[in-house]
């Protein structure tokens, strides 16, 4: 099975409500370098305060928006930055990355070769824990 492709499912996922901390999908990919973002939940900064609207999507029963902006990456030069991000949050359940993937390829947001790919819980300005399973797909 090519994980990249496939889909992340996760375990509920219980947070307070932090004001800077997303649970997302996280990756890379090169030729182009591009880094991503699939935010499943955030707390009260929302990320689609940053960037251009480029469309909308929907995956594993919810919409998504999709927005991109550019970042300054090392060694120097710009990248671009995707994000799909979810309308209406929700704390577990599957991601199919190959649909965002699509969706960002449909809406002139190339990709390149995939580098990683993680689940985490990000905090900026934050401090805590957070335990997440992810399981093995049916």
């Amino acid at each position: 099975m090519e994980p990249i492709l496939g889909a992340i499912p996760a375990d509920d996922y219980k947070k307070a409500e932090i004001p800077r901390v997303w649970l997302l999908v996280y990756g890379w990919t090169r030729d182009p370098l591009v880094e991503y973002y699939v935010i499943e939940n955030f707390g009260t900064y929302d990320p689609r305060s940053q960037g251009q609207k480029m469309g909308a999507v929907s995956c594993d029963g919810g919409e998504y928006e999709l927005y991109q902006k550019q970042r300054l990456s090392s060694p120097g030069g710009w990248a671009p930055q995707y994000w799909s991000i979810r309308t209406e949050k929700r704390t577990g359940g599957t991601v199919t990355t190959g649909c965002h993937f699509t969706a960002w390829e449909q809406n002139k947001m190339e990709i390149g070769l995939h580098e990683f790919m993680i689940i985490a819980i990000e905090g900026y300005w934050s401090s805590g824990q957070a335990t997440i399973r992810v399981d093995s797909p049916p």
